[in-house]
């Protein structure tokens, strides 16, 4: 059977400490965390061991001083949990499973919930593994709950409605069955690495107005691809949550729109998107007048003059 280190377990309730014991949340700095703030979970009392047998470093690292306790120890469980107002304790995952890949601080756990949640899925793993080059990716696999097989594709999107952008697998594979040890436990080091992804089935897409064609410019800049397709996926590229913020930067000071960090995470990060979206604020941002001015000036070329406009290259000559 597999345990709580194993699988996923979301907001488990985990009650009150038992006679002769003490359980704390504590935040990074060694103080009691508030109500509903995570933490590792310590516990103290007569009931934990005084440390382990023989293994002095491991008994250091474990068995902490007791700030709360008069000349006594607490035990670091390594597991990340949070009190209810009520007193109660929940548990929230395993703190040595947290990753930081692409920039940000990731809790596989939160995305396999998100994942379970499927109706097609039983049971699902995420993890990060380099590619070839070293560049962390972060990998799904799921068991299906029944005979019907999800598509990876169809998990992806599944993913993308509640997980922001950046931290959607790159890959989800769908296995029969989970490969376990010998004592029945998950394995994670035998779980098979993807298949390569075919080609893609896709042209790219060229910038096709002056804003897109401006914003490739500044992707490629950052990213380092020379020609990106308007509709490749940020993350797909290589980019990373702090990437992300150098091209909000470069969007302030070349188009003076501000874009915040959940406009460019909320869903598929692609220079079609982030046009879309700049050309929306400036819109918006623009006085009335601006837009009736424009209006006017355009309603008073002649089709030659439209036509010749449209035939320019991107970049706006002869606008007012």
């Amino acid at each position: 059977e597999i345990g709580p280190a194993e699988t996923v377990l979301s907001r488990v309730p985990i009650g009150r400490a038992i006679a002769g014991t003490r359980l704390y949340v504590l935040d990074s700095s060694g103080g009691i965390a508030p109500p509903l703030a995570p933490g590792e979970l310590h516990i103290g009392g007569v009931a934990p061991a005084r440390g382990y047998l023989g293994r002095p470093a491991l008994t250091a690292d474990r068995f902490v001083p007791d700030p709360y306790g008069s000349g006594t120890r607490l035990y670091r469980t390594g597991d990340r949990a949070r009190m209810r107002p009520d007193g109660t304790f929940e548990y929230l995952g395993r703190l040595d499973r947290q990753l930081k890949i692409r920039g940000q601080r990731v809790e596989p756990g939160e995305i396999e919930v998100v994942l379970n949640r499927h109706p097609l899925v039983r049971a699902s793993v995420v993890e990060a593994r380099p590619d070839t080059s070293g560049r962390l990716r972060l990998l799904a696999w799921v068991v299906p709950a029944g005979t019907e097989f999800p598509s990876p594709g169809t998990l992806r999107a599944h993913l993308e409605q509640v997980v922001p952008a950046g931290l959607v697998p790159d890959t989800v594979t769908v296995l029969s069955e989970f490969p376990v040890s010998p004592h029945g436990k998950l394995d994670r080091s035998a779980l098979p690495d993807p298949a390569p992804r075919p080609a893609a089935s896709e042209q790219a897409v060229s910038p096709r107005n002056p804003v897109e064609g401006k914003m490739a410019r500044i992707w490629s800049e950052v990213l380092g691809v020379p020609e990106p397709s308007v509709t490749a996926d940020f993350f797909q590229l290589g980019g990373h949550s702090l990437m992300a913020t150098r091209v909000a930067m470069r969007v302030r000071y070349a188009f003076g729109v501000t874009l915040s960090a959940g406009e460019l995470l909320s869903g598929t990060l692609t220079i079609e998107r982030l046009a879309a979206l700049v050309q929306s604020r400036q819109l918006a941002e623009a006085g009335d007048g601006e837009v009736d001015d424009v209006l006017g000036w355009l309603s008073g070329l002649s089709d030659d003059e439209v036509a010749e406009l449209l035939a320019k290259e991107p970049g706006g000559e002869g606008m007012p």
